[in-house]
């Protein structure tokens, strides 16, 4: 691997319960393909298992927990920066709203955000984030209905900026 080859940062909450497949699945879309995939836990202790289990080419365990990931996140932030300064990232997949806060704040990359669960953009301080970062951001519900309740959320994004990318 070169510093010149294309990289994908795939950016997870955690590998608990259905994530470490979910980061799993991502990770496979990219095989075959001239791209290699980062893919970064904000909680969890390191384990090679999960390692294992993620399929990509580097994983990174920031190692926080969830207290630690509460409020600002200015942590968590510098350390995404940090790494994305160590790759050619071409683009980042943040799975729930914590990594793609983070991963906007901290990169300037594009992030294409992933939400597993309905209610994500129903507060208003979420709205106008997705809305002040809408130029780089793009989102993707894993069901219809969650992307429509995403779509609900956020009646001035163009229809084709939400989209539906099912977990297989």
């Amino acid at each position: 691997m070169t510093a010149s080859e294309p990289w994908v940062l795939q950016f997870c909450h955690g590998y608990d319960g259905p994530f470490l497949d979910c980061a799993r699945q991502y990770a496979a879309l990219f095989v075959g393909t001239p791209y290699k995939v980062c893919t970064v836990y904000l909680t969890g202790q390191p384990s090679e298992e999960v390692v294992k289990g993620s399929a990509s080419d580097e994983v990174i365990f920031l190692d926080y927990s969830s207290r630690d990931v509460r409020g600002l996140k200015l942590r968590a932030i510098r350390d995404i920066r940090k790494i994305a300064a160590t790759r050619r990232f071409s683009f980042c997949i943040a799975h729930r709203f914590k990594p793609l806060y983070v991963a906007l704040l901290g990169t300037s990359l594009p992030v294409i955000g992933v939400h597993h669960a309905f209610g994500d953009y129903k507060r208003r301080s979420r709205r106008l984030f997705a809305n002040f970062y809408r130029k780089r951001l793009a989102l993707l519900g894993v069901s219809n209905a969650v992307r429509d309740d995403i779509r609900a959320c956020l009646p001035d994004w163009p229809a084709e900026r939400i989209e539906t990318l099912y977990n297989r």
